[in-house]
């Protein structure tokens, strides 16, 4: 399967959907300051790293204005940038930062599970607070199954999964004329 990813601007159109949106943003950063600080913490004290699934449990029920679904995509995202700079460091590139750095706003990730479409409206799930409804723009069409959606400020990604197009089994020839 191949992916892609459709991007359109959007902002909240009144108070009460600004008040979601930046609840969620803000909910988001907290989590990931969170396991930053953890991080931190467990480097220093020289102890083993938990699991993404130790993570996830631990997160569990602490992060109310999040959809579960979004808790584990920050959690995973999380993991991999520790993965990614303990690998970095390890061949050579000392100077590689583990994540160091707390949010005050970070973008929300909704997986399939999660993120809804109906009528041309995307529902995005906040968990305690009010969902998010966000109107597709008539220009954007969804090349496929929606498998992931990021709120950011400004706009919305929608990683869509996409059927590949069947390539040729035989051999192929060119002609030169």
């Amino acid at each position: 399967m191949a992916y892609r990813t459709v991007t359109f601007s959007w902002r909240p159109r009144s108070q009460a959907q600004w008040a979601v949106f930046n609840a969620a943003r803000r909910e988001a950063a907290r989590l990931w300051s969170d396991l930053v600080e953890r991080h931190f913490r467990i480097r220093k004290a020289n102890l083993k790293w938990p699991s993404r699934i130790r993570w996830q449990s631990w997160a569990k029920g602490r992060y109310p204005g999040l959809h579960s679904q979004s808790v584990q995509q920050i959690i995973g995202e999380f993991c991999e940038a520790v993965t990614s700079a303990y690998r970095l460091r390890r061949n050579g590139q000392a100077e590689t930062k583990y994540p160091w750095r707390r949010d005050s706003y970070r973008d929300v990730i909704y997986t399939n599970q999660g993120a809804r479409l109906k009528n041309g409206l995307l529902i995005l799930p906040n968990s305690k607070s009010e969902d998010l409804r966000v109107r597709l723009p008539e220009t954007v069409a969804l090349p496929g199954r929606i498998m992931e959606v990021r709120l950011k400020f400004g706009e919305v990604q929608i990683v869509c999964e996409v059927e590949e197009p069947v390539k040729p089994t035989g051999p192929t020839i060119g002609v030169d004329l």
